[in-house]
């Protein structure tokens, strides 16, 4: 058998890939060769057990050069003739002892540089010999030959530090070295630079060295901060400190109302904390809403008939509001007297006395009305009636005298010069003389043709007295033939409609003289066309609610959003998620993501339209069962950890994980 070193050694067992090693064996265990002899000073016999060194046999016929045996599967089988002379074979392969030596009885003499090694000799003796391991002389290139080779080293070294044998007695080179260990292995007793718990079971774990370790929940960086990243919790260690790798970290919601800390908790609102963005429909009116819930109107009927009431936006996105203009068309039956318009162009105005307007109901306008009535006939009795300064004064000529008195200037028709002295008595002379109206060219009637006066006749041709006196209609009344002044068709059938007498015909016109230019109801919402012409009095507006949706109109119409319109400000509650907004209608019901490696938290609320579900990873490992292994951690820091070949970390059963050596071939042949 060839002799093992006595080196520390470690055999690989069943590769790095399992990450277990085997270390050594004891003496008299079975073995099949040397290297199943780890410890130092232990080879395999014949017998197949581990035996100390030196105690083995050689066997041979195994191909393996072992002591007291020449040659071994390479023994010479002739001998050629060298610078010793000829040659012969000496031994057998058969022993493994065969050589060749000098023929003759004459042995070349040591010493001399003849290209000879006399078999007698040795490399110390004859500078032409090679240095043979085994031959029990030290020779130049050998540290040690035979027994004065070390099988063990007696010296006392450290555990990290100790001394071991180098190099094999087969070889000449064995020697005892003191070496460092840097490879983190279990169970060796040393802890190595670079090494940690997780790695090698004789380091204790050490805080601050950035790794997780059995017993600590965070190290270094990861014991940093408790921060979870959402604003409506308030984060703070529990427990612990980074000084000593045991934080516990605690988040307790934030339930007050606080403006600028990026929380709106739940139950709070935009006017009580400016984190909240409005809620549309939570009865409570935040900017920019216009109103909500029940204060939003839904119609906009005035009591004053000269505005004209419109609803603009929604109640839906809270921004229903009445926006009101005012009726400036003159339009009879509509309850309005808009300003500029009267009892002549609208019904619903009364007649101002003094407006320069002769209005229905008045007969006269100031400056124009009579204080007193003379139609220059003494045969009618002129009456004023009515009052000048509420423009209802006027003159009537009638009632023709018939009673024959002397001295009243009058000669009624059925009296003479003899019964009245106011007749003439030279009538039908031809010539009218004093107190005669008319003689031999007395009218035959009165009538003058035209339908809007009152025509009276007094006197008679017989006695030259016949006159006549007319009375102006200023009355609307329809079928007496009169469209008196002041009266237009709509009192007074008897007046025809006419475009541009400033004159309304409700029949027919839509505006004389006042015609808009423009429909503009200043209503955003509505959509204002002009139809007609002032030329034709028939200009007419229409204002129909928007109902597209426009950006940059103004209007947000029903049906409208934030997303399909800029004018629309978000609303929550109206199934559709806008700017702002988290979900609308579709807010989840938990955040629950039934991932074990995640903190689930809420943020927001639904009532609101800001719910969001956080899920932060965890990180630290927890030595109690909590159905999570975090990426740092591993089966010696954390409970629900499996072990697992090739994360670096020696964990249960593993004899090596990330340091298993790739070959146990420590350069010695032994």
């Amino acid at each position: 058998m060839r002799l093992l070193p006595s080196i520390f050694l470690v055999a690989l067992l069943g590769g790095a890939t399992g990450c277990s090693l085997f270390f050594g064996s004891d003496e008299n265990q079975a073995c099949s060769t040397d290297l199943d002899c780890g410890n130092a000073g232990l080879e395999c016999n014949d017998a197949g057990l581990c035996v100390p060194v030196g105690t083995a046999s050689s066997e041979c016929g195994n191909s393996i050069l072992e002591v007291g045996e020449l040659c071994d599967g390479d023994c010479p089988v002739e001998c050629s003739s060298s610078a010793c002379g000829p040659m012969e074979l000496v031994g057998s392969a058969e022993t493994c002892d065969a050589r060749c030596e000098p023929v003759g009885t004459g042995e070349p003499v040591c010493g001399i540089a003849d290209e000879c090694c006399p078999s007698a000799c040795d490399a110390m003796r004859d500078v032409d010999c090679i240095a043979e391991c085994g031959n029990g002389v030290l020779e130049p290139g050998e540290i040690c030959d035979g027994i004065d080779c070390p099988t063990s080293c007696d010296q006392v070294g450290t555990t990290c530090s100790p001394y071991v044998l180098q190099g094999s007695v087969n070889t000449c080179d064995a020697t005892c070295v003191q070496v460092t260990i840097t490879d983190c292995i279990n169970n060796d007793g040393c802890c190595g630079g670079g090494c940690n718990a997780n790695n090698d079971s004789d380091c204790a774990p050490v805080c601050g060295n950035d790794m997780i370790e059995e017993g600590e929940l965070c190290d270094g960086a990861s014991c940093g901060s408790c921060d979870d990243g959402q604003a409506c919790t308030l984060d703070a260690v529990a427990s612990g400190s980074a000084e000593t790798c045991d934080i516990v970290c605690t988040q307790v919601d934030v339930l007050a109302c606080t403006p600028g800390d990026g929380c709106c908790p739940s139950g709070c609102d935009a006017t009580q904390d400016s984190d909240c963005s409005a809620t549309c429909g939570n009865d409570i009116v935040e900017s920019p809403e216009l109103c909500d819930g029940a204060d939003c109107p839904t119609s906009c009927e005035s009591v004053n008939a000269c505005l004209v009431g419109s609803l603009v936006g929604s109640a839906l996105s809270c921004s229903a509001s009445c926006s009101y203009q005012e009726v400036n068309n003159c339009e009879s039956d509509d309850g309005c007297c808009p300003t500029g318009c009267d009892a002549s162009s609208d019904n619903d105005c009364p007649a101002n006395c003094g407006n320069g307007v002769l209005e229905p109901g008045e007969f006269c306008e100031l400056g124009d009305c009579p204080e007193s009535c003379s139609d220059g006939n003494a045969c009618t009795v002129d009456t004023l009636t009515g009052n000048p300064l509420l423009c209802t004064s006027s003159c009537s000529f009638a009632n023709e005298i018939s009673d024959c008195v002397d001295g009243d200037g009058c000669c009624p028709g059925n009296c003479d010069h003899i019964s009245d002295s106011d007749c003439s008595d030279t009538c039908l002379n031809g010539e009218l003389d004093d107190g005669e109206t008319c003689d031999g060219d007395c009218p035959e009637s009165c009538d003058d043709a035209n339908a809007c006066t009152v025509d009276v006749e007094t006197g008679s041709a017989d006695t030259c007295s016949f006159a006549c006196s007319r009375t102006e209609i200023v009355v609307c009344n329809s079928g007496d033939g009169c469209c008196a002044l002041g009266c237009d068709s709509n009192d007074d059938s008897d007046c025809s409609a006419e475009c541009g007498d400033g004159v309304v015909d409700i029949a027919t016109e839509t505006c004389d003289g006042d015609c808009p230019s423009a429909c503009d109801d200043f209503t955003a919402c509505t959509v204002d066309l002009l139809t007609g012409s002032a030329e034709q009095c028939n200009v007419q507006c229409s204002h129909t609610p928007q109902s597209s949706c426009v950006s940059d109109d103004g209007c947000c119409p029903n049906g409208c959003n934030a997303n399909n319109d800029t004018d629309c400000s978000p609303v929550c509650g109206n199934g559709v998620v806008e700017s702002e907004e988290s979900c609308d209608g579709n807010c989840p019901g938990t955040c629950n993501d039934d991932v074990a490696c995640t903190v689930d938290s809420v943020s927001g609320s639904a009532d609101e339209c800001s719910l969001e579900c956080l899920h932060v990873e965890q990180t630290f490992c927890i030595p109690t069962a909590d159905g999570c292994c975090p990426a740092s951690c591993n089966a010696n820091n954390d409970a629900d950890c499996e072990v697992f070949c090739g994360n670096d970390v020696v964990e249960g059963d593993e004899a090596c994980d990330g340091n298993c050596p790739a070959t146990c071939d420590d350069e010695n042949a032994c």
